[in-house]
């Protein structure tokens, strides 16, 4: 009796000392750090945004025999864009307009849909991100192309991608897309919607009415985001990188191919720069939309905006709608210059960690002048009537000053000259001038 409870004495440090040991396996073992780092890769890649999301139109309008109706919204939209996935195009043909009010008429069909661009838009990456079949030949005529507006005509069955500076439509026949389902979607979402009259004009994608619009006024308590979400980002392989952390204002991570993202810890404004990019082929629409995509969410709702001499601009988007901030910190800027080697390009990315986080409840509403009452404003304070500069609603982002809240504010803006402006202040400044 004796030896057999020695023994169990010994079975039991036995089991006590493995435990110990199994336990220092489970917390220091390096095959543990492994799957933390599997688990950290796979929730970075929930958080990529599409092409579909980054590239979605700004705005649709849908006018059938009864009314035109507009909406921004992103969910709205996206459910009238998912109806062209997988539409057969066939029979491309070119047009030209002789004037701009010829192709403002071309819009007031009935069973007529419209997605509009506040800038160009690829044709080619279009299709591409969007899954229109097209034959490889007509795809490779499209690359080079650039449109702002697309219309389809449900009645004739035509799909034209409009370049309205150049008064340009390329149109193709297609099939595969049905009327009834895109009634059914309008009769879903008509209380997300802006309802006209059927004989409103439509110009720069806007429904020139009278007719005020009223928007939600909204609050935000922002926060800064760290550093390596655009580390992660940009570099592709953030082990292999040095970190320069010297300089008491900023800190620069390199890597060794010369690629350099530097932060500004006084304005938190970053900036990042690569040298020589491949681009395989693709179009620097899709090259610029890979980084964004890269920062997920942790940036807002970013969105496709414009692009202006191969800089393309994203901005955070709310309700749909653009957000503009006092200098332009709030977009992200991706700018390609060339380089000695064909198919290569310098990249310039520059942006804010700075961005809205947790929304503060908020019943408080504003009411805007409808886009035919702002463009007859512009036109009585002196701009040229023949214009018609693009304008959209937006919001302008205010920092409530030590407080770490931004207040939302919905106003117009216009793009004039190369910039772009509150149309308060536009129409100021044209009165002091005229």
């Amino acid at each position: 009796m004796k030896y057999i409870n020695r023994l169990v004495q010994i079975i039991l440090v036995i089991l006590i000392g493995l435990s110990f040991y199994l336990s220092y396996l489970i917390w220091l073992f390096p095959a543990n750090q492994e799957a933390t780092d599997v688990q950290e890769v796979s929730q970075n890649v929930v958080a990529m945004r599409s092409k579909q999301e980054l590239f979605l139109p700004t705005q649709l309008i849908f006018r059938n025999n009864q009314a035109t109706f507009s909406a921004h919204s992103e969910s709205v939209i996206r459910l009238f864009q998912n109806q062209l996935a997988k539409v057969k195009l066939s029979q491309m043909s070119v047009k030209t307009y002789s004037a701009k009010a010829e192709l403002a008429a071309s819009y007031k069909e009935n069973e007529v849909i419209v997605f509009h661009y506040l800038s160009q838009m690829s044709l080619s990456t279009y299709l591409q991100v969007y899954h229109l079949q097209l034959s490889t030949e007509a795809l490779q005529k499209a690359k080079q192309l650039t449109f702002d507006t697309v219309k389809i005509d449900l009645n004739k069955e035509k799909l034209s991608f409009i370049h309205t500076d150049k008064l340009r439509v390329i149109q193709y026949d297609f099939s595969g897309l049905s009327s009834k389902n895109f009634s059914s979607l309008l009769n879903k979402t008509q209380d997300k919607m802006q309802k006209y009259p059927l004989n409103q004009e439509i110009v720069n994608g806007e429904v020139l009415s009278e007719q005020p619009i009223r928007l939600q006024l909204y609050s935000y308590i922002s926060a800064d985001q760290p550093y390596t979400v655009f580390r992660d980002a940009f570099f592709n392989d953030t082990k292999n990188i040095k970190v320069n952390d010297d300089t008491p204002d900023a800190i620069s991570i390199s890597n060794s191919k010369g690629d350099i993202l530097t932060i500004n810890l006084d304005t938190q404004l970053i900036d990042y720069r690569e040298n020589n990019y491949l681009l395989k082929n693709q179009t620097l629409y899709n090259a610029s939309a890979h980084y964004m995509a890269n920062l997920g969410t942790s940036m807002g709702q970013l969105r496709y905006f414009t692009v202006e001499d191969e800089r393309f601009t994203y901005r955070p988007f709310v309700e749909g709608y653009p957000i503009f901030r006092e200098n332009n910190q709030g977009a992200i800027e991706v700018t390609f210059s060339p380089t000695v080697e064909k198919n290569q390009k310098n990249i310039n990315i520059t942006g804010s960690l700075t961005t809205i986080q947790v929304p503060i409840p908020s019943e408080k509403t504003q009411e805007l002048p409808g886009a035919g009452a702002v463009y007859q404003q512009l036109f009585n304070a002196g701009l040229d009537q023949k214009q018609y500069p693009i304008i959209t609603i937006g919001y302008q982002w205010t920092d409530l000053q030590d407080t770490g809240v931004v207040d939302l504010t919905p106003t117009w803006f216009v793009y004039y000259q190369q910039e772009w402006y509150q149309y308060q202040v536009l129409l100021k400044e044209l009165q002091a001038t005229n």
